[in-house]
């Protein structure tokens, strides 16, 4: 019984350095939530930003009758075009105009326009959305085979693309970037 008379006595002598240390302890226990529950912030924050990654893709298109060019988002989250370069073979890069201004000359030389063969182009490419699964056709020509649909495959066969993109955070996602040349292929159609 001695002993614990002992130590009540010294409790009740060194109350202000018990409570002190008790302060201390709740202390550093908020301070421990504090960094667990900034540390958990941090990781739902990039587990958001990566749940809704876009991942964009080239699909060409080339039959006898029909010759097309689109992007597919393949990823779970919005892609948004910010810039698009075309490049040339042996010329620099372009913006999107580079393959516009060609498609438009070749209306003005074969009147493509005036027949109505050009199914759609997408005109202007920045600021594009493209959702989850779906996809958008930059150029389609649709026509019986003629010296069109080869000019065009001409054109395109001699380009490369680069797409610019950002997901819905705005944060800059790996360039799509492929050069067109499937279009200017020796093996076409071949069974």
């Amino acid at each position: 019984m001695q002993g614990m008379n002992d130590i009540l006595t010294w409790v009740g002598e060194h109350q202000e350095i018990l409570s002190l240390g008790v302060s201390a302890l709740s202390f550093l226990t908020a301070a421990a939530a504090i960094v667990v529950s900034v540390q958990i912030e941090r990781r739902s924050r990039k587990f958001n930003q990566n749940s809704v990654k876009p991942l964009l893709s080239f699909e060409l298109v080339d039959l006898p009758h029909r010759v097309a060019v689109k992007i597919r988002n393949d990823g779970v989250g919005v892609g948004i075009i910010t810039d698009v370069r075309i490049f040339t073979a042996g010329i620099g890069g372009g913006s999107w105009n580079v393959l516009l201004n060609a498609i438009e000359a070749m209306d003005e030389e074969k009147q493509l326009s005036n027949r109505g063969i050009w199914k759609r182009y997408q005109q202007p490419i920045k600021g594009i959305a493209i959702a989850p699964g779906a996809e958008r056709f930059l150029i389609e020509l649709e026509n019986k085979p003629t010296e069109q649909t080869a000019a065009l495959r001409q054109i395109l066969g001699k380009l490369e693309m680069e797409i610019i993109y950002t997901d819905i955070y705005d944060k800059p996602q790996k360039h799509l970037k492929s050069d067109f040349q499937y279009f200017d292929r020796a093996d076409r159609y071949m069974i």
